[in-house]
Parts: structure tokens; C-alpha cells; sequence
């Protein structure tokens, strides 16, 4: 513990200048990227998920967020530099580390495959290189999602006790202890496992993987593809556990996977994506995978619910859900046969993906499982169009979202905005935190739907002060929450891939671009955004620094 002691003090002596910005303290969390910013490792000596959960507590208790808790000895999320020796010197808690900057894997003492993994996601965050990648692979507006909301069945509550029963678990105990889905749930969603988006949530993901016994073993998940997936799970949760605060509420993640090169539960006879299966089949690779870690009885639904009720007690978590992500490498189909891909059940058990997503990018898989999360925790889809399914109504989707319209649904809203749930940008609008369980009342969407102009008139300057580029606009809108400033090198006919470098508050018309490279050209451009989204973009400009 000593070498992690002294890593330790150089950590808190050099990274406690280093900028941060907290998740609370944001003008506004819809941006795509600004959570990553001041996004911080936390590394820990805990023996188990629940004492990392308790250590989690104990840091939002002092002002700081956790996004993920990644395995017992490491979680992610934003942590104050002013904070980090209150933290580390309480004897209670294991904390024994914060890092705000990227860290060498070869520095941390534990070694554990899912603790390494938190480390190479964080540093992929603090790096930049998460910011860029979600940037690139940002559009307006992209392919609907086939279909993806929909009602599970109804389950066999007797089935799912005796699942529980089969693993072993103490059922009276779990019931005292409120892990226990409703008794009364012969119905359809079944309450219980994921019924808010608040307090800690527990995902597991399940990477399918063919052995060949039934059908020709066509592809295997690479280690690559594996951690691609997994640090764009990260993404997504860390987003909506950014998004939190600004609706009154907080939100932890657990990601405990199960390693399709180590587990051999993941391991089944049927190739999901080799052209021949319908998405109705997916129960039977669901099924195996279940069966493979002893849940027996019913349904492939019923052995769901009752692993993800198992999953709450592993990881002390207050909900619980399954990421089913199968794999479908370049030679493979990207939909099922019927055309389905992605979907998710309102309340779960289980949301279905696969490593390529038709018609979109394998880098908008981060996006996509943030749609389907949300549907887990009943959001509505807000998009429409004839044949591929979406929403229909405006009034309320589903029983579960706490009687709180779809009044985003463009299929009765002319003036519906792109947002997470819209199959647009990283935003969300105005009624989905309310169907997830967070703060709302209808004044919150009262503006109507309406987005801020455009800022216009960018003007862009390298002043005489070397490294500096200035930038002025004219604020042509009256409900803006801030502006987004976005920069790329070069000029602006490039085909360099823009990144958000600063939100500004609202009335601003200037911004200063420090510390840039002497001799070097940047572009710009600048769009003002409020809770209903984001605004078209002002005129481009580009300026050359100073030598």
C-alpha cells in the first residue's frame, strides 16, 4: 500500500491546479461532450461492489458525483481537487487514490482484468480521446431505431422465485431487504428491477458468443471489439449520470460484463448474425446464455428478471438491468432478417444491440445503448415514421413513466426538437426526465418547444498576445441557457472533425481561446442551446495565431 500511498501525494500535489469543472456546477448538461470534463478516476481497496457502493455514498455525501462503479477497487465520475485530501484521509473508506489526469495502468496495484479497464476508459476520457470520438461521429439527426420500444410479456412469478431459488439466494432475506421484483407481477412491465433512474444501477452486460455445437461458429468477439463495446457503454452511462443533477436527481452505474474470451457461460450453439434468424429468435442465444449460469425455469424473460434481481444483490445496487450485445463483425448482416437490430423492453429486463447497428457507425454504439437505457427506465420514443414504429401519441407511453406526456412525440408535435430519445443529438428534451423518475412539473416544457436562434455575425481574431484567438457574435436569442463554442484546425472547408472547447453562459457574445499553438490556423463556430436543444450554427470563421 505504500507505492499506492505515494502516487497518491504526487496525484493531489500536481493535479490540484489542474481545471475542473463539477457536474453540479455546469450551466447546462446537454452538451455532448462536457461531461467528460473534469471526469476523475477513484481508486479503492475494497473487498466486494457493495463496500465500493458505500465508499461511493460517502464521496457524494462530500460534494463529489460517481458516475460508474467499475469493479471493486476503481470508479469514475467528477471530483473536486479541493476535496481529494478529505477523501483519502478518511479511515472508513478505502479511497486510496483520485487521479484527474491520465495514469499509466502499470502505476495502480491492482491488476485485475475490470480494474484495468476503468483505468484505460478513464484515460481515454481525460485524454481527450472519448470528446473526440463522440464529436466525429456526431449528426443532426440519424436512421430511426426499428421498432425499439416495446412491452415485455408477462412473467411467471413462479418461475422467476424458483430461478432465485436455483442460484442459491436466500429468498425471504432478499424480500426483506426490497430486491424482490412486485409479487403481485403477472403483468406487463414487472416492477421492481428498474423502475427510476436514481440511486445506483446495476447493468450486466452479456456478450453472446457461438461455440458451434448447433450451428456453424462463423465469428468470435476480438479483445478489441470487447473493450470498444465497453468503454462505449462507459460513455453512455457517464452521460446520464451527468445529466442528473440538473433535473434534482443522481445516478451510479455498476458495468459488471461478462468476458466473452474468459466466461464460458457466454458460449452457446446458435451464430446469431449469420443470415438465417429472425430478432424472434434471439430468445434461444438468450435462453443458453441464461441456462449456462444456472437459471432454469420459464421463459428466457423469466431467467432475465431473475438474474437482474440477483445482479442488485452481487452489486448492491437499488435497480438493475441486461445489455444483450451480440456479435456481428464486418462480414456479418447488421440486422436480423425481419430488419430489427436495437430495441429495448419498458422497465426491461434486458435491451438487445449488436456490435454493428444497421446504418449507423460502430462508434454510435454508445449512443444507441443510451436510447435503449432510457426505454429501460420507460422513456418514450419521440420519433415516428410510417414502418418503422416510434411514438404515435403525445399523452403518456406507457404506465411507467409517472403519467408524463410524450409531448416531444413528432408524430403529433410539429415543432418536436432532436434529442437522445429523437434519434438526434446527446440532449434530452423537456418531458424525458420525467418519465425516467426525475425532477418535473409541466412548466418545465412550458416554452412550448422552442429553440434559440442562431448566433450570427462570428467574428474570429488572432489579437497581438501570442496563443490567443478572440471570438464575438451577435445574441439574436432571448431563451438561451449558454452557447456551445466548437473548434477544428485548419480552415473551415477542412474535413478536420470539429470538438466542443467551451460553454458560455447565456447573453455572452464573446469568448477568448487561450493557449493555442503559435502560427496555426483554427475555425469556428458557435450555437446557442436552452433545455429544449441546440440551435442552428452561427457562420464559420478562421484565424491564424500569432508567431
Amino acid at each position: 500500500m505504500k507505492k499506492i500511498k505515494y502516487f497518491l501525494l504526487v496525484a493531489t500535489l500536481i493535479f490540484v491546479t489542474a481545471p475542473t469543472v463539477m457536474a453540479g456546477t455546469q450551466a447546462n448538461m446537454n452538451s455532448q461532450t462536457s461531461w467528460t470534463n473534469g471526469y476523475s478516476l477513484v481508486l479503492l481497496d475494497c473487498n466486494s461492489l457493495k463496500e465500493a457502493k458505500s465508499a461511493r455514498d460517502y464521496i457524494e455525501s462530500q460534494g463529489g458525483r460517481i458516475a460508474l462503479i467499475l469493479s471493486e477497487h476503481a470508479m469514475t465520475g467528477w471530483i473536486s481537487p479541493e476535496i481529494i485530501p478529505s477523501l483519502t484521509s478518511n479511515k472508513q473508506y478505502p479511497i486510496t487514490a483520485v487521479y484527474l489526469s491520465p495514469v499509466s495502468p502499470d502505476l495502480i496495484e491492482y491488476q485485475d482484468a475490470k480494474t484495468i479497464y476503468a483505468v484505460n476508459f478513464f484515460n481515454s476520457v481525460a485524454s481527450g480521446e472519448a470528446a473526440r470520438k463522440i464529436a466525429a461521429s456526431a449528426t443532426a439527426e440519424k436512421a430511426p431505431l426499428v421498432d425499439d420500444a416495446r412491452d415485455a410479456p408477462p412473467i411467471s412469478y413462479g418461475d422467476y422465485i424458483h430461478n432465485l431459488k436455483q442460484m442459491g439466494i436466500d429468498v425471504d432475506a432478499y424480500k426483506d431487504r426490497g430486491l424482490l421484483i412486485n409479487a403481485d407481477a403477472n403483468i406487463s412491465p414487472a416492477p421492481g428491477n428498474s423502475d427510476v433512474m436514481t440511486g445506483t444501477v446495476a447493468m450486466g452486460m452479456l456478450f453472446i458468443e457461438s461455440d458451434g455445437s448447433i450451428e456453424g461458429n462463423l465469428y468470435d468477439w476480438t479483445a478489441a471489439a470487447r473493450d470498444d463495446m465497453l468503454n462505449q457503454a462507459g460513455i453512455a452511462l457517464s452521460w446520464w449520470a451527468n445529466q442528473a443533477p440538473a433535473y434534482g436527481a443522481s445516478v451510479t452505474f455498476s458495468i459488471c460484463y461478462f468476458d466473452p474470451l474468459t466466461n464460458p457461460a457466454m458460449s452457446q450453439g446458435y451464430e446469431p448474425l449469420n443470415g438465417t434468424h429472425t430478432s424472434g429468435q434471439v430468445g434461444l442465444w438468450i435462453d443458453a446464455v441464461m441456462t449456462n449460469m444456472g437459471y432454469l425455469s420459464g421463459s428466457h424473460f423469466d431467467k432475465v428478471y431473475a438474474f437482474n434481481t440477483w445482479l442488485k444483490g452481487y452489486a448492491g445496487t437499488d435497480w438493475a438491468y441486461t445489455a444483450v450485445v451480440c456479435y456481428n463483425p464486418a462480414a456479418a448482416p447488421t440486422t436480423y432478417n425481419d430488419g430489427y437490430f436495437a430495441w429495448a423492453y419498458y422497465g426491461g429486463p434486458y435491451t438487445h444491440l449488436l456490435y454493428r447497428n444497421n446504418g449507423y457507425e460502430i462508434s454510435d454504439f454508445a449512443e444507441i445503448l443510451a436510447h435503449e437505457t432510457g426505454h429501460i427506465f420507460y422513456a418514450c420514443d419521440e420519433y415516428y415514421q410510417p414502418g418503422y414504429g416510434g411514438c404515435t401519441s403525445c399523452d403518456p407511453c406507457n404506465t411507467g413513466s409517472h403519467g408524463v406526456p410524450n409531448g416531444n412525440c413528432e408524430y403529433c408535435n410539429q415543432d418536436a426538437v432532436l434529442c437522445m430519445m429523437r434519434t438526434g443529438p446527446w440532449v434530452l428534451c423537456c418531458y424525458t426526465p420525467g418519465q425516467i423518475g426525475w425532477s418535473w412539473t409541466p412548466d418545465d416544457c412550458q416554452s412550448g418547444g422552442n429553440l434559440p436562434l442562431a448566433p450570427s455575425n462570428l467574428i474570429v481574431r488572432a489579437p497581438q498576445r501570442p496563443k490567443t484567438i478572440g471570438l464575438r457574435w451577435g445574441d439574436n436569442s432571448d431563451n438561451e441557457d449558454g452557447f456551445f463554442v466548437e473548434r477544428k484546425r485548419g480552415r473551415c472547408r477542412s474535413n478536420r472533425a470539429w470538438q466542443e472547447i467551451a460553454d458560455v453562459p447565456a447573453d455572452s457574445t464573446r469568448y477568448q481561446n487561450r493557449r493555442l499553438r503559435p502560427n496555426a490556423t483554427f475555425s469556428y463556430r458557435v450555437r446557442a442551446y436552452n433545455g429544449n436543444g441546440n440551435s442552428d450554427y452561427s457562420n464559420c470563421r478562421s484565424a491564424t495565431t500569432q508567431p
